[in-house]
């Protein structure tokens, strides 16, 4: 990517909302003071916008998980609602150096989408967050690949209780 123009950070603000779009998806590929900047100045007036999110990618810092769920504001239509927590997802998929799950447990029961409801639950048996209950509701999911990792956790946890026993 060529250098960071601040001017991008202006048109995430333009009136019209395909350059606002177009603006926000550019800035999201940087990362850069300013652009964490501008994303969290926009979080003290809610976070609906997956576009919004998306700038946390490249530029997310310790305790921003919480941040950005005490930011969260449900979007009452189903496709943003949607792309907002896809994107919250992507969000702590970037940074694995994240280890506040909370965020990662309200996606997976927020999404409207079984897929993305299984990568929810996905990064949260890789990173051995998953609640006991998660796990438990994952073997009744409509998706045959989070059903298949929830019998996965399981076992992964059976097995761990046996070695700490052993030990």
């Amino acid at each position: 990517m060529p250098c960071f123009d601040s001017r991008i950070l202006d048109l995430c603000q333009h009136p019209h909302e395909g350059v606002r779009e177009r603006a926000l998806i550019a800035a999201s590929e940087n990362t850069h003071p300013a652009i964490r900047e501008f994303a969290l100045s926009r979080l003290s007036n809610g976070l609906s916008d997956h576009r919004i999110a998306g700038l946390f990618i490249k530029n997310f810092q310790p305790g921003d998980a919480q941040l950005l769920l005490d930011a969260v504001v449900v979007p009452e239509d189903e496709d943003e609602n949607h792309g907002l927590w896809m994107e919250l997802r992507k969000v702590l998929e970037a940074n694995p150096q994240c280890d506040d799950q909370r965020l990662a447990i309200v996606a997976y029961a927020l999404t409207p989408c079984a897929s993305c409801r299984h990568g929810a639950a996905k990064l949260l048996v890789e990173r051995h967050a998953a609640p006991v209950w998660l796990i438990a509701e994952c073997q009744h999911d409509c998706e045959a690949d989070t059903q298949v990792l929830s019998r996965d956790a399981g076992k992964h946890r059976e097995n761990s209780a046996s070695r700490d026993e052993a030990t």
